[in-house]
C-alpha cells in the first residue's frame, strides 16, 4: 500500500473512533462501557491501524452502533448480565423461545414447567442419559462467548417472540462450546416425561422484551413467589 492511501485511511480511522463517542448512553446499559467490547475496540483499531484499512474499525462501529441503540437494557440488567458472564466458573448459553413474548411472572405455567422440571433438549430419544449418541445441549442452546454475543442474542427476535432463557453450567461439566465433559452427562442430563433434558439449577432465567423495556425473571425469585400455587 502506497503511502498517500494509508495515510488517508489513518485519518479515516481517527474519525471513525470519534464516533464512537457519539453512541455513548447514560440512561440505558451500555456495551461501549464493558470490559469486552473496549478490549475489542483496540485490538480492532490496531488490526485496522497495521492492515491500513479502515474497513476493520468502521465494521465494529457499524455493529455497536445497531446493537447498543436497538430495544435498550436496563442498566442493572446489562451489568449483572456482564457479570453472568464473565464468571470465570461458569458458561452461559441462550435458549430462544419461539412464540413466548412477555411472560406473566405470577402466572405462567410455561416458565414453571422449565424452571421446575428443566429445558427439553430435542433429538432422537435415547435408552440412557450415558451415550456416545447423546443429544448435544447446542441441539437447543446457543453458548455465548462474551457480552456482545450475548446482547446481540438476547435483543434478536425469534419466531415472533423476544423471549431467551439464560443457561449456566459449571466449565467442569461443560466446555465452552457446551459440550458435556465425557462423564459429567448424568450431573448435566436427566429425564423428564421420557425426554432428555437440561437440569432445571442449570437454568438462571427468561429475559424478555415487551412494551419497550426489558424484563428478566430469575428462576430462584420466580420459584419463591410460585412456591405455593
Amino acid at each position: 500500500m502506497n503511502f498517500f492511501k494509508k495515510t488517508k485511511e489513518i485519518l479515516k480511522i481517527k474519525e471513525i473512533l470519534k464516533k464512537f463517542k457519539t453512541l455513548e448512553n447514560d440512561n440505558y446499559f451500555d456495551l461501549l462501557k464493558t470490559n469486552y467490547v473496549k478490549l475489542l475496540i483496540k485490538k480492532t483499531t490496531d488490526k485496522s491501524v497495521n492492515e491500513g484499512s479502515s474497513f476493520y474499525i468502521q465494521n465494529l462501529f457499524n455493529i455497536i452502533e445497531k446493537w447498543n441503540s436497538i430495544r435498550p437494557i436496563p442498566i442493572e440488567t446489562g451489568y449483572w448480565l456482564e457479570s453472568l458472564i464473565e464468571n470465570n466458573d461458569s458458561y452461559i448459553g441462550i435458549h430462544k423461545t419461539g412464540g413466548c413474548g412477555k411472560i406473566d411472572i405470577n402466572d405462567n405455567k410455561f416458565l414453571k414447567n422449565i424452571f421446575c422440571k428443566g429445558l427439553y433438549i430435542t433429538g432422537d430419544i435415547l435408552n440412557g442419559v450415558v451415550s456416545n449418541d447423546i443429544i448435544p445441549l447446542t441441539k437447543n442452546i446457543t453458548p455465548m462467548f462474551n457480552i456482545l454475543d450475548l446482547i446481540i442474542y438476547i435483543k434478536s427476535s425469534y419466531k415472533n417472540s423476544t423471549g431467551s432463557i439464560i443457561t449456566s453450567i459449571p466449565n467442569n461439566y461443560v466446555d465452552s462450546n457446551y459440550r458435556v465433559i465425557p462423564g459429567c452427562e448424568e450431573k448435566v442430563y436427566t429425564y423428564v416425561d421420557g425426554q432428555l433434558t437440561l437440569k432445571p439449577e442449570f437454568i438462571v432465567g427468561f429475559i424478555t422484551y415487551d412494551n419497550n423495556s426489558y424484563e428478566i425473571i430469575l428462576r430462584e425469585d420466580f420459584l419463591k413467589l410460585n412456591k405455593n400455587r
